[in-house]
């Protein structure tokens, strides 16, 4: 994608759900063509991830922003130890709520729209 001319290289984002967001862990660790991660209620610092053992886990190379928005199940799984050792800017985001589950992608979609009135007038009710 970096290559195609509509493309801005200066704002390149990666998204990880759930356990997509490793893949997009580890990349924002060996490039820098990424400029932020999002990671939306992903275990990455989960035990049963077994983040640690992946042979391109490099916390040091991790310095772009991350934007970590969980749900509190998340957080309960959640190794604090992990997430210390990164020294990126990181921004984490707990949703306090029951009833916001891990699969329901729509939810993040009425933040966006409703709570923060990102999306303009085309929205959805």
């Amino acid at each position: 994608m970096v290559q195609q001319p509509f493309v801005d290289t200066s704002r390149i984002a990666a998204f990880g759900h759930g356990g997509g967001v490793q893949p997009v862990f580890y990349l924002a660790m060996r490039t820098s063509q990424i400029k932020l991660m999002i990671n939306l209620d992903g275990g990455v610092f989960g035990l049963r991830s077994k983040t640690t053992f992946s042979p391109d886990y490099n916390p040091s190379k991790l310095k772009i922003p991350m934007l970590h928005i969980i749900t509190q199940s998340q957080a309960k799984e959640d190794d604090r130890s992990e997430f210390n050792v990164l020294s990126n800017p990181r921004y984490r985001v707990i949703i306090n709520s029951d009833s916001v589950r891990h699969h329901d992608f729509t939810v993040w979609g009425r933040v966006v729209a409703n709570g923060l009135h990102k999306r303009g007038e085309l929205t959805f009710g």
